[in-house]
């Protein structure tokens, strides 16, 4: 195990402790909280490069700067939205916040490898280091996600195209 999957780690089990104390007595924080996070790692992970290219920059400082600037924004954003809504499911508020908090932790342990994996040469230690990692690739390929989405495509369990209508499973014949 190398020292980044002991940070990436590290960040992980920091996040999750965190949004679960935070949502333990309204799990509404820890929602809201987990959408900023996501949609921030998203928006920088998709214009980022686009941006630095326009502004002559470099992509792993827009990366950072717009990961940190809307997910200030929206954190803010997200404490409003909590503010007004008070969301709470008493029993459960734990439970909710912890799979929340699981997804967050996610969102920033992509950002933080992104961060990382553009600001060194593709060269260098630290990236043979992030290749080679499971817990890294994880994060950043979804490689289990995809491979369940693999599976079901395979069974035919795969959400159903609309476009294309109802698959017919293997060995029927279509009407």
């Amino acid at each position: 195990m190398s020292w980044i999957d002991i940070v990436t780690l590290a960040l992980i089990v920091v996040v999750i402790a965190v949004y679960v104390l935070r949502g333990k007595d309204a799990f509404g924080v820890a929602l809201f909280d987990t959408g900023a996070a996501v949609i921030a790692a998203w928006a920088a992970h998709t214009f980022h490069k686009g941006l630095a290219a326009g502004l002559t920059l470099n992509p792993t400082l827009v990366y950072t700067i717009l990961f940190v600037v809307l997910g200030a924004a929206l954190f803010f954003a997200s404490a409003k939205l909590f503010n007004f809504m008070q969301l709470s499911f008493s029993p459960f508020n734990t439970l909710l916040s912890f799979i929340f908090s699981v997804i967050a932790a996610w969102a920033f342990a992509f950002a933080m490898l992104e961060i990382i994996s553009s600001a060194v040469s593709p060269a260098s230690r630290t990236a043979e280091l992030v290749t080679n990692s499971a817990i890294a690739t994880e994060i950043l390929q979804f490689r289990t996600i995809t491979g369940t989405k693999e599976k079901l495509d395979r069974t035919r369990f795969a959400p159903i195209d609309l476009e294309q209508g109802v698959p017919t499973p293997p060995g029927n014949k279509s009407p």
